[in-house]
């Protein structure tokens, strides 16, 4: 699938022994989930704010 492709090239994750941390940067959000035995919660969420043009 197109949507896979595109969250997998965006997504980078850190392991630890226990939990995973993925950040995704989907270009105007940024996603940050804690992955721990299978179980996934969101744990930041971040707009990205478009410079204004004066």
């Amino acid at each position: 699938m197109l949507g896979e492709k595109i969250i997998n090239e965006s997504t980078q994750s850190d392991n630890y022994m226990v939990f995973s941390v993925y950040t995704t940067d989907l270009g105007y959000e940024k996603i940050k989930v804690l992955g721990a035995l299978n179980n996934f919660i969101t744990i930041g969420r971040t707009e990205k704010v478009k410079a204004r043009d004066n």
